[in-house]
């Protein structure tokens, strides 16, 4: 899904079209004051969007902001998307979704997996046989997780990551770090 949203201090609403004119979605106060619209937009097609102020008043700059989907990562143990150290960037695209990430050490040593951004995830570790290791909500920046616990070299581990509320959606980005 692609999010479209204005930035600013107006009060803005924004219409999002086909390429026919045909009105697709709208929205007012999607975040204090400004519109955000999300939907799954098709390649190759033409859309538009139209900004106005919620009332005829309202005038002033605004900024507008077109989010493209992030890559969807793996939704089970068996789809888990695979990651080295670093930062890997996701998004929770729709209520109840959970995204798997497959990792194995070069070294054994203890590690850290945590979340940034402003999307309030809740992370989850398990081994190979996918029994749960640790867990965490909030431990990281904000409402982010973060977890830290000792990895054996060329063992599999997963990590989960998910929205925190069963409806909530979101942009993330999980980092992979071993620590000394």
């Amino acid at each position: 899904s692609y999010t479209i949203r204005s930035t600013g201090s107006i009060d803005a609403f924004g219409a999002l079209y086909d390429g026919s004119g045909n009105v697709l979605a709208y929205n007012d106060d999607y975040t204090g004051l400004n519109f955000g619209i999300t939907r799954t937009l098709s390649s190759g097609s033409t859309y538009y969007v139209s900004v106005s102020g919620a009332r005829e008043s309202i005038v002033g700059s605004y900024g507008l902001q077109v989010v493209a989907p992030a890559p969807e990562q793996g939704d089970s143990f068996s789809t888990a998307t695979p990651i080295t150290l670093g930062t890997t960037s996701a998004a929770i695209d729709y209520a109840g979704d959970t995204d798997y990430y497959r990792f194995t050490p070069a070294s054994s040593g203890y590690y850290n997996f945590s979340t940034t951004g402003g999307t309030d995830m809740y992370g989850r570790l398990y081994d190979s046989s996918q029994n749960q290791l640790t867990y965490n909500d909030d431990g990281g920046i904000g409402a982010n997780f973060s977890m830290t616990y000792y990895l054996n070299q060329g063992s599999t581990y997963y990590v989960r990551a998910e929205h925190y509320s069963p409806t909530g959606i979101g942009n993330y980005n999980l980092v992979a770090t071993q620590d000394d």
